[in-house]
C-alpha cells in the first residue's frame, strides 16, 4: 500500500510540473558586440533593427564593451543597421 501511495504522489507532483511548463516564446532577441576591423570594440555605436514585414524600429546602442542587445521583438525578419561617427554605416 505505502508503495502505491508513494508512485500516486510521485505522479501527482509530476504532474503539477509538467502542467506549469512554458510554451513557445513568441519574441526573440538580437544580440552582438560591435568591433572595427582590427578587433576593437566601439562604444556608443547607434544599432536600429527594422521588423522588415512591419518596418517598426527599434534602437539601442552599444556599451562600452561593444556589447548591444534589442530584447521582446516579435517573430519575424529584421534588418540590423549599426552606425557610428567615423565609420561607415553597416
Amino acid at each position: 500500500m505505502k508503495l502505491y501511495q508513494r508512485l500516486l504522489a510521485a505522479f501527482f507532483l509530476l504532474s503539477i510540473f509538467l502542467a506549469q511548463s512554458p510554451a513557445q516564446d513568441t519574441t526573440g532577441k538580437v544580440t552582438g558586440v560591435i568591433t572595427d576591423p582590427s578587433g576593437g570594440v566601439v562604444a556608443n555605436v547607434r544599432v536600429s533593427v527594422i521588423n522588415t514585414g512591419t518596418n517598426i524600429a527599434k534602437d539601442t546602442a552599444s556599451n562600452s564593451q561593444g556589447f548591444y542587445q534589442v530584447l521582446a521583438l516579435p517573430i519575424g525578419k529584421y534588418k540590423v543597421t549599426a552606425t557610428s561617427p567615423g565609420f561607415q554605416p553597416l
